[in-house]
């Protein structure tokens, strides 16, 4: 009889989100260097890259991402990233339930999230 191995699996680690200014469109809050909730449908976060949040654009897929607080409040797993050659304009249409928007060399990056409860 041969014994039975176990694979290890790797960790799911959890970026938790624990506060964010709520300001839909609100560059103003954004430009002082806060988390905003940009946009409500889905729901949207951005903040500058240059302020701390150029990890928004990177978490990996399979990441989970918890919101501890207000209309994002729920946890979440990253399931896809886009970018944009530009940094202003026309808010892109995405199929998430949260978004993660910063700045990054050339343009925009995103991070998509999907709910899990």
């Amino acid at each position: 009889m041969t014994a039975a191995t176990t694979v290890p699996q790797p960790e799911v680690r959890t970026r938790v989100i624990s506060s964010y200014v709520v300001a839909p469109g609100s560059q103003a809050a954004i430009d002082a260097c806060r988390l905003v909730l940009w946009w409500k449908r889905p729901l949207w976060l951005a903040g500058h890259d240059y302020c701390g949040f150029s990890w928004l654009a990177a978490v990996p897929v399979g990441q989970r991402v918890q919101v501890t607080s207000g209309p994002a409040k729920g946890t979440y797993v990253v399931t896809a990233h886009r970018t944009l050659n530009r940094r202003s304009g026309a808010l892109p249409h995405f199929a998430a339930d949260l978004v993660l928007q910063t700045c990054i060399t050339g343009g925009t990056g995103f991070s998509l999230l999907n709910r899990v409860s």
